[in-house]
């Protein structure tokens, strides 16, 4: 018995040991493109600081902080804010066009 399992574990080590090794994506999003995105997308569409605050159920000090880069968004929070100012979260995350 603890032979079969001894040569079930060497056979998976070869296996990885062939693998291709994956390296880590970086992905960098600073929190300021994203807070700018909110905030142009939220003048954009006319809306207030407030009123985007009420409409998604934060305070108008938070959406200050986001928009100012100082606070991060949540996934949630950010669904939230594209569905009320009627755009897809991507859009927040993509840097400005110059």
């Amino acid at each position: 018995m603890f032979k079969s399992r001894m040569k079930k574990l060497e056979e998976r080590v070869e296996v990885l040991e062939k693998s291709p090794v994956l390296l880590p994506i970086k992905i960098e999003v600073s929190c300021m493109s994203i807070g700018e995105n909110i905030k142009n997308r939220r003048k954009a569409f006319g809306m207030t600081q407030e009123k985007l605050a009420d409409t998604v159920g934060i305070n108008q000090s938070m959406v200050a902080q986001i928009e100012r880069g100082t606070k991060s968004v949540t996934l949630r929070l950010a669904a939230d804010m594209a569905k009320v100012l009627q755009c897809d979260v991507n859009d927040f995350l993509s840097e400005k066009e110059e």
